[in-house]
């Protein structure tokens, strides 16, 4: 399949997973997202308990969900609620990076504190899409946090397959910021996966327990979203996890 070919049926498998996410009535994925809540906490303090490490050293990443998005809130605040850190995504021109091979950043993780999540604050969570430079005013109470400070990372998704490729809104946001944890990432058998009942019971995982110690990446999407196969590209990266 030809670039053209591939990007145009990316395109409209996007498309027709954003319109069954549209489908689904309010409550059901209201419903659906504190289903997946739960399912993050209990990974959450899965990777508490594999690292040993104490819930105040954690950092967790999430996002800030669009209104038809996976809704975030009740793991959020869980999260706060075990004394762990949150960070979210911040668009930056000249956002940091710390992958050995070159790849310009769009954007970084800045944390952002209970108090200032609850009142919301923090200009990036009302605009995600905002673009900002390292010197603004408006970043200067939110701390940089490193892509290797994470424990954990949150990726929303648009459209998924049963081998955990991943497509978002296009703008390749996620496949740079990933691309900092490819060193520790690779496909393999060995792991776990949260997997949708349309995946089959024969789903495999994509990470290694490298990875897993390293940041705990997790996509979140409603089984909706799911389709048969989506054609990759060079930059593309599978995510390891997937709850649904």
């Amino acid at each position: 399949m030809n670039q053209e070919a591939t990007q145009t049926q990316r395109n409209n498998l996007r498309k027709d997973a954003l319109e069954q996410r549209r489908l689904m009535p309010q409550p059901y994925r209201l419903q659906k997202s504190a289903l997946i809540c739960q399912r993050l906490l209990q990974s959450l303090d899965l990777t508490l308990g594999i690292t040993g490490k104490p819930a105040a050293d954690c950092v967790v990443g999430v996002y800030s969900a669009f209104p038809e998005e996976v809704q975030l809130d009740d793991f959020i605040q869980g999260v706060f609620a075990r004394g762990a850190r949150i960070a979210f995504p911040c668009m930056v021109s000249d956002a940091w990076s710390v992958a050995k091979k070159g790849c310009d950043q769009t954007m970084e993780m800045r944390e952002v504190n209970a108090e200032d999540y609850r009142s919301k604050n923090a200009p990036f969570l009302q605009n995600p899409l905002k673009t900002y430079t390292h010197d603004s005013a408006d970043l200067a109470a939110y701390p940089y946090v490193s892509a290797y400070e994470l424990d954990m990372l949150v990726v929303p998704i648009v459209a998924f397959d049963r081998n955990h490729n991943r497509l978002g809104y296009g703008g390749g946001n996620y496949d740079r910021y990933l691309s900092q944890y490819i060193d520790h990432m690779s496909a393999t058998t060995n792991g776990e996966a949260y997997a949708a009942q349309s995946q089959g019971a024969g789903s495999k995982s994509v990470y290694n327990a490298a990875s897993v110690l390293s940041c705990r990446i997790v996509g979140v999407a409603f089984e909706e979203q799911g389709v048969p196969s989506i054609p990759t590209e060079d930059h593309d990266i599978a995510l390891p996890i997937i709850a649904l």
